[in-house]
């Protein structure tokens, strides 16, 4: 493995588990609320944070780019 496929995988991997969490928040926000409201917010903020991680899969040879997509993830 490369250098810059060592830093796209561990920023990746550190994306990940950044998901993990919200998902679980997410759920949470969900299953217990009384309203059965639908937190929006939330929801975009993922959405928006998967368009930085494609970003990062297309430019995942170019160090900067792919720490600028992970920073805006």
């Amino acid at each position: 493995m490369t250098e810059r496929q060592a830093y796209f995988i561990k920023r990746l991997d550190e994306i990940t588990e950044q998901y993990k969490l919200t998902k679980k928040v997410i759920i949470f926000l969900e299953k217990y609320n009384k309203g059965n409201n639908s937190y929006l917010g939330p929801h975009n903020e993922v959405r928006n944070a998967y368009d930085h991680v494609m970003k990062m899969v297309t430019s995942k040879n170019d160090t900067d780019e792919v720490e600028r997509q992970y920073q805006g993830a």
